[in-house]
């Protein structure tokens, strides 16, 4: 009765889904905009964050446009409430980089944190939905083990200014428990929603590697600029 009431729909189109689908109808499902950057070394995301010493490898694993299909689900993870999207998002994110093999040798997934007004807010940290989705297809384990302090929306603000806004913003509010007996400092793997200029996931790469000098990393992201 609740299924004819309310029928579940496609997120990017809106069309009502058939029975066992779940967020994204077929169509949608088959057109994102997919980077193919989890198994290329030196793609526009990675160089980025050349000038970070720790970061190996770094992608997104969709295209980030303005209204497209992308856009609409970071908008429903982010703004929309859709908690469950996001771990479907994160799944998806992990068969992704796992079959790139970027995966090979990270000891724990650790997610961008969120200031705990916006969570309140918000209700829940996509970026920890979508390291907690990776996990399930994984097995990796998850270590929310970063805070950060209150500062502007990156929104709005240049690449520079964006810098300068997340400096000193993050830090670690407890020690990674997992790593395997041969990686000493672990080996991360940092997931965000969305990767733009980079400065935020620099910042907290650097906040890291301060407590864990010489440790090596890389970053996933749900989507990516492409310019």
């Amino acid at each position: 009765m609740l299924s004819i009431l309310f029928p579940s729909t496609c997120h990017v189109c809106g069309c009502v889904l058939r029975k066992g689908v779940r967020h994204l109808c077929p169509h949608c499902a088959a057109t994102l905009p997919f980077t193919g950057q989890c198994g290329v070394a030196m793609n526009p995301t990675a160089q980025r964050f050349l000038a970070v010493s720790c970061v190996d490898h770094a992608a997104g694993v969709l295209y980030y446009r303005p209204q497209s299909s992308s856009a609409q689900l970071l908008e429903a993870i982010k703004y929309g409430g859709y908690s469950r999207l996001a771990v479907w998002l994160g799944r998806m994110m992990g068969r992704v980089a796992a079959d790139a093999g970027m995966l090979d040798g990270i000891d724990c997934v650790v997610p961008v944190p969120l200031h705990f007004m916006r969570r309140l807010r918000r209700g829940y940290n996509q970026s920890l939905l979508l390291a907690d989705g990776l996990s399930e297809v994984t097995g990796i384990p998850v270590e929310d083990v970063m805070a950060c302090r209150r500062h502007r929306t990156q929104t709005a603000l240049t690449s520079s200014l964006r810098r300068a806004n997340v400096e000193g913003t993050f830090r670690l509010k407890k020690h990674i428990t997992s790593t395997s007996p041969q990686h000493n400092p672990p080996r991360v793997l940092l997931v965000d929603d969305v990767c733009t200029t980079g400065a935020t996931l620099s910042a907290v790469a650097e906040a890291l590697e301060r407590v864990y000098p010489g440790m090596r990393m890389s970053i996933l992201t749900l989507a990516t600029t492409d310019r």
